[in-house]
């Protein structure tokens, strides 16, 4: 009996569902700003398949299988799922729960390849055209995230008390840094913005409730009307090459890394001394000149090449 009482103890203290639910509340709530994906994560696949279990008793083997199950549809969730739950067993070490990370040793599902897609002029040109027909919520944040080059998220859930006049001041819980940031906004992004419905305390939804959510939706759409713009599918691309587009665009331009790096909001690395430690210029007045410039970059390129277009119709 007290053997029996002494296992329904460990199980309830130390099972692996509930030491998923106290990283979850512990760690991942309060150190992650999508921590909702780790705990999606971890409860549909770690709790499914070892929740009655101990967890000092989850060896290496078990993680092997778990992601080998995991990886023969979609390996790139295994990856993720092997770095969550790496975070999880040293977040239990620390607290000696466990004394080994049985992840250690295993290895990534797939290798990771940086992307390098960005749009080209004309489908730049199109894809503004395309957010144009589209209108709405949607279409108008995809034309602020070509604009301002911001991640996706961190333009969904912008609030119309975060911009301060010509600047979007982003609280550092939304940014994937983890700091303050001030986005530059050109005029037209700036005028984006201002033509939005105050329907609640969101710049970008469609509600009046909540910020925009079903992006994949509103991506086919978008590649769609790009495809009828530029005559022929277009090739596939995501939403985060936008990000990726607006700082080639600045290169393009001539515009510095340093400058490059304000508008996108990334922090130098630590090995970066200099910046680090010895360069304390905010870029402020230049990244809020790279952005004018691109957004003028933008207009000449949609529309010249809608006039060739309609020129080349009639």
């Amino acid at each position: 009996m007290e053997e029996k009482k002494s296992e329904e103890r460990e199980q309830r203290l130390n099972g692996v569902s509930s030491c998923v639910e106290d990283f979850i509340e512990k760690y991942a709530k309060q150190n992650q700003k999508t921590w909702q994906a780790t705990e999606r994560i971890l409860r549909r696949l770690v709790v499914k398949a070892w929740g009655t279990r101990p967890v000092k008793e989850i060896r290496r083997r078990d993680v092997v299988d778990l992601l080998d199950e995991v990886s023969k549809n979609t390996p790139y969730l295994a990856n993720l799922l092997r770095a969550h739950l790496s975070k999880m067993f040293n977040w239990l070490i620390e607290r000696e729960v466990v004394e080994v990370n049985p992840v250690v040793g295993t290895v990534p599902r797939i290798k990771f390849q940086p992307r390098d897609r960005i749009l080209a002029d004309r489908e730049v040109a199109a894809l503004w055209k395309a957010t144009g027909t589209m209108g709405g919520a949607f279409g108008a944040c995809i034309r602020f995230l070509l604009l301002t080059g911001v991640r996706r998220d961190e333009a969904s859930f912008l609030k119309w008390e975060e911009i301060d006049g010509d600047w979007a001041a982003m609280p550092a819980s939304r940014m994937k840094n983890g700091r303050d940031f001030r986005a530059p906004l050109s005029a037209t992004a700036k005028a984006i913005v201002d033509a939005q419905p105050k329907l609640c305390q969101f710049v970008f939804s469609t509600n009046g409730k909540s910020p925009i959510s079903g992006w994949n939706k509103a991506k086919e759409k978008a590649d769609r009307l790009m495809s009828e713009a530029l005559e022929e599918p277009v090739a596939p691309w995501r939403v985060h090459d936008l990000r990726r587009t607006v700082a080639s665009g600045l290169a393009r331009l001539g515009y510095r890394t340093e400058v490059i790096k304000r508008v996108l909001g990334h922090v130098a690395r630590a090995t970066d001394v200099t910046s680090v430690v010895y360069n304390w210029h905010s870029y402020d007045d230049e990244a809020m000149d790279a952005v004018q410039r691109w957004a003028a970059h933008v207009a000449k390129l949609t529309t010249g090449i809608q006039v060739v277009q309609e020129a080349a119709a009639v």
